[in-house]
């Protein structure tokens, strides 16, 4: 005997089907196991196998990009576009200087340089940037940054470029 969750979850996923079908979208259909999942969240029983189902629709995350150093394996970067809109300045930046460095975990040497909200065209985000320094002296090039969503007080975004450099020897990526 099927649960009250698993008869919810079937009545959504035919829901879906059948509106997808509805718009002439049936090649679609094939897809809903992919992108939609429907999670079981807490719920009551009337103890005659009704009650109330609580679930949650997760969906595959569309626009995310991930760069990755081909020599050692790890990431230079990332962006996620669903982040990124409906932005504004609703987390104070003190907040959002604590959230950008937490996702880029900038080293020792990181000197901030940029932790501010901008605002190009409609678009608002708070871009915090790390400068690589040794010695006081400026690693030409070498910068961390991470753009945020005030609105989420999220990151959506990160660049990494920095060196570990090492006098008379090329330069090696971290």
């Amino acid at each position: 005997m099927a649960t009250p969750f698993e008869i919810a979850r079937d009545f959504h996923r035919a829901l879906l089907e059948r509106e997808l079908v509805r718009r002439g979208e049936v090649d679609a259909v094939h897809y809903l196991d992919d992108r939609m999942r429907l999670a079981e969240r807490d719920g009551t029983a009337d103890g005659q196998g009704g009650g109330t189902v609580r679930a949650a629709v997760f969906g595959a995350a569309e626009g995310y990009q991930v760069k990755i150093n081909a020599v050692t394996g790890t990431p230079t970067g990332w962006y996620l576009e669903a982040l990124a809109t409906g932005g504004d300045e609703t987390t104070p930046p003190d907040q959002m200087i604590d959230i950008a460095r937490s996702a880029a975990a900038p080293p020792p040497d990181a000197l901030l340089e940029i932790a501010a909200y901008e605002t190009n065209a409609d678009r608002t985000v708070f871009r915090a940037r790390w400068t690589h320094t040794l010695g006081g002296i400026p690693i030409e090039g070498d910068y961390i940054e991470v753009l945020g969503n005030g609105a989420r007080a999220k990151p959506f975004a990160l660049s990494r470029h920095w060196r570990n450099p090492r006098p008379g020897a090329p330069p090696e990526e971290r």
